[in-house]
């Protein structure tokens, strides 16, 4: 490979960082609170799941609770994914960048079905480990 084609290879992976982060910085950050809020609604609907099991309308019950479950997981993943993105940077290797931040999303999904908002952690500190 000659070096027009490493140095214009080079050149689109920083632009397609670039742009992503550009986008991430659209998104708000979640405060402790939004946070906190979003985990206890999760435990919420949680608990109203377990509560409809057994009652005649449970799968329609289970149907609005999973979305629910759903919408809250994507928001919680996706505000964090500034946090993500930082992370895989840390790695300065501009060849696998987008495929760290895929794997720090796969790894935040993991993170979300292990987390407890009552033990007082952040959730990206949490996830981090």
């Amino acid at each position: 490979m000659d070096i027009k084609n490493k140095t214009s290879n080079y050149l689109i992976r920083n632009v397609v960082s670039d742009n992503y982060l550009n986008e991430l910085r659209k998104i708000p950050m979640l405060s402790t609170e939004e946070e906190k809020a979003l985990f206890i609604k999760y435990e919420e609907s949680q608990v109203r799941l377990n509560a409809a099991k057994g009652l005649s309308n449970y799968e329609e019950v289970k149907s609005i609770e999973t979305k629910i479950h759903d919408e809250i997981r994507n928001e919680i993943i996706t505000r964090n994914q500034r946090f993500n993105f930082a992370v895989a940077k840390r790695y300065d290797n501009n060849d696998i960048i987008m495929d760290l931040v895929s794997i720090g999303a796969i790894g935040m999904y993991e993170a979300f079905q292990k987390y407890n908002y009552k033990e007082g952690v952040r959730f990206c500190t949490f996830a981090i480990w």
